[in-house]
């Protein structure tokens, strides 16, 4: 747009030089004209008119010499001939316009004390500074007009990002206003559900804790047989765990909107997430350098805590392997069966591996929108039955 816009301007200028450089010949041509009749007429009037619009009379023997290396003023041949049959003739030297005037007695020689180029400067000065306001004035008014359209792009830009957009309706009713207004509208809209959203979580967490409580108090105290006992109590962990995600879940996407990015070390945090998981060194594998990168330390720590769970608990032989490196950190562990995972599918929330799968789904989800919001990527390999994810730096 720059390149057109400076090529057009370069263009314009050229035609008003062009315009110009016509209209100082056109005067010297009246100049002469008007110079011929007052030589017949008024010689008095010739010498004010000389004075009036700064032409000096020369010296034959100056003139000549300054009309060797002259050049020819009119380039039309015809015009040119048929200005010469009257007696007038115009050359150009040195930027400077010579007049030869020739009567029945004699020949007479002219010269202007300015150059044709300072007549044409004011002109085209006066055009250029229009020029430049008048292209000024389109880019204000094109920029006002296209500031909503700008400020529409980056509040879709944010949102798309989960960013918060503030509300800001647009006056009047053309296509710009009309589409920003209809988004902000949206966005308002999107708000009051993500608010109830909230409310309906929090409510349904409230709700089934309290009682999930009880239960698994009275269960505690029941006079059943060790080995039923001990299933309601792994099923009313079970529940209770996944509220507890439920949970995370909820937290962690309000969170992500005030994401702090800070130095850390990436191997400790690795080993913070394997003391929270209580894993064993005979249960994973680390080979790593010392790496320092910058995130959020509550967030990434979920992201990473969620790859490593997930790897250990659909390990085969219940075994992790981490591998930290500069550019990325891996977590791999030996599969249970013997194909891949539909990645595309399972960063979807409340989708799982297959449906015997325990659990709502969340963790790949809450990884992945963790590793966007930190502007990563996040790869998928399986290769020789093992699951490989990548956190690329």
């Amino acid at each position: 747009m720059g390149f057109v816009l400076a090529l057009f301007i370069v263009f314009m200028l050229f035609l008003s030089y062009q315009g110009m450089t016509f209209f100082a010949k056109r005067e010297q041509v009246h100049h002469v004209i008007k110079m011929s009749e007052l030589l017949r007429s008024d010689s008095d009037g010739l010498k004010e008119y000389l004075i009036l619009h700064g032409i000096e009379k020369l010296e034959e023997e100056a003139a000549l010499k300054a009309i060797e290396k002259a050049e020819v003023f009119i380039l039309d041949p015809l015009i040119r001939t048929i200005v010469n049959r009257v007696g007038i003739e115009l050359y150009l030297s040195n930027n400077h316009t010579l007049f030869i005037l020739r009567t029945k007695d004699e020949v007479h020689y002219f010269k202007t004390t300015k150059t044709l180029f300072s007549t044409r400067i004011f002109p085209l000065g006066i055009y250029v500074v229009l020029l430049f306001l008048l292209l000024y004035g389109i880019y204000y008014y094109t920029k006002s007009s296209l500031s909503p359209l700008v400020r529409l792009n980056d509040n879709i830009d944010s949102f798309s990002k989960g960013e918060e957009v503030e509300v800001s309706y647009e006056r009047g009713h053309d296509e710009i206003a009309n589409v920003a207004n209809a988004f902000y509208s949206a966005v308002e809209h999107n708000k009051k559900l993500k608010a109830q959203r909230d409310m309906y979580i929090r409510t349904i967490m409230h709700e089934i804790k309290t009682p999930l409580t009880k239960a698994k108090f009275i269960t505690h105290f029941m006079p059943q047989e060790q080995e039923e006992k001990a299933k309601l109590e792994a099923l009313f962990d079970s529940m209770q765990e996944e509220l507890d995600k439920l949970h995370e879940f909820e937290s962690i996407s309000t969170k992500l909107c005030e994401i702090k990015m800070l130095s850390y070390s990436l191997n400790t945090l690795v080993a913070d997430v394997c003391d929270v998981l209580l894993l064993e060194d005979k249960e994973i594998d680390i080979d790593e350098i010392e790496v320092i990168k910058s995130f959020d330390y509550t967030l990434f720590m979920v992201a990473i805590k969620n790859l490593i769970d997930n790897a250990f608990k659909y390990s085969r032989d219940k075994h992790v392997n981490i591998l930290i490196r500069k550019e990325y950190i891996e977590i791999k562990n030996l599969a249970v069966g013997s194909r891949a995972l539909e990645i595309s599918r399972l960063i979807e929330p409340f989708e799982q591996e297959d449906e015997s799968s325990s659990g709502m789904g969340l963790g790949l989800y809450l990884i992945n929108e963790i590793i966007n919001k930190h502007h990563l990527k996040l790869a998928y390999e399986f290769v020789d039955d093992y699951h490989r994810f990548r956190i690329i730096f």
